[in-house]
């Protein structure tokens, strides 16, 4: 099974290369992978994962001591006796974890909105737009090409011949002529096979980016209970897969679920019972 969206870091091959019907110049192909790398950069600064870790960290703990020393009082111990003993102390110890944790954690909600409200961020976002729809004109894709978020694979391999690496949410526009799909990522189309099946997979992926104009938690994403954990990844607890074959090979991409409407209309599959 070929994983079409999967790319290799090391190389920048995607590991649907075969698909591939058009390459965008070097110089454009240059941009386009700088803006993209600065804007993740940049979404990364928003969550430091090591002191978001550490914050949560801090909170657990303090919660679990906390709610030891109250199984204690509730049917073991009195308070005076929990003094008397030392018990107090996993209460004292929890309350003293879960203050600089919890405020540690408000910190860093409060620095995401000021960063993501600065205009340097704001610049930044518009020329990232303003590179990538270049690219996709000189790539001859549609004005009118459905613009549809999917999963794109970016690992390096490990020593073991293992794949290493994480999920980002890019941006890509699908669109047909005549039979067939086609799908750009600005630096490349690919000519999709005919999907042969459209599945709900109830797992949990976590992926970093997020391109829709309105917030995850708002409007019609608040539904899919898309969160961001404290190491600045969104999580879903399904997403979609397409599977389709050619050349005697197996192909598979996968996309948020709330873009099903989006590649049941493209692939004129409907979307099979959830597994």
């Amino acid at each position: 099974m070929t994983e079409v969206f999967a790319r290799n870091l090391e190389t920048e091959a995607y590991d649907g290369s075969k698909l591939i019907v058009r390459r965008l110049e070097s110089e454009l192909s240059r941009k386009l992978r700088e803006v993209r790398e600065e804007r993740l950069a940049a979404e990364k600064k928003i969550m430091p994962a090591w002191f978001s870790v550490l914050a949560l960290l801090d909170v657990t703990v303090g919660f679990i001591c906390v709610a030891v020393y109250c199984e204690l009082v509730s049917e073991t111990f009195t308070f005076a006796q929990t003094v008397d003993t030392g018990l107090i102390w996993l209460l004292i110890m929890g309350i003293v974890c879960i203050m600089p944790g919890g405020a540690g954690l408000l910190l860093m909600k409060m620095r995401s909105a000021r960063i993501q409200a600065s205009s340097a961020y704001t610049e930044l976002q518009n020329r990232a737009a303003r590179v990538t729809e270049e690219c996709f004109s000189a790539l001859g894709v549609p004005e009118a090409a459905a613009r549809t978020d999917a999963f794109v694979f970016r690992y390096r391999m490990k020593p073991n011949g293992k794949r290493r690496g994480g999920y980002f949410n890019e941006e890509m526009r699908f669109y047909r002529e005549g039979d067939a799909l086609y799908a750009s990522d600005g630096a490349s189309v690919f000519r999709l096979p005919a999907a042969t099946a459209v599945q709900t997979v109830k797992k949990r992926v976590a992926f970093y980016g997020w391109n829709k104009t309105t917030q995850y938690n708002k409007g019609s994403y608040r539904g899919y209970k898309i969160r961001l954990n404290d190491g600045g990844a969104y999580v879903l607890k399904r997403y979609i897969l397409v599977q389709a074959f050619y050349e005697g090979e197996e192909y598979v991409y996968f996309v948020p679920p709330y873009e099903l409407n989006e590649i049941v209309r493209l692939t004129g599959r409907a979307a099979e019972t959830n597994v």
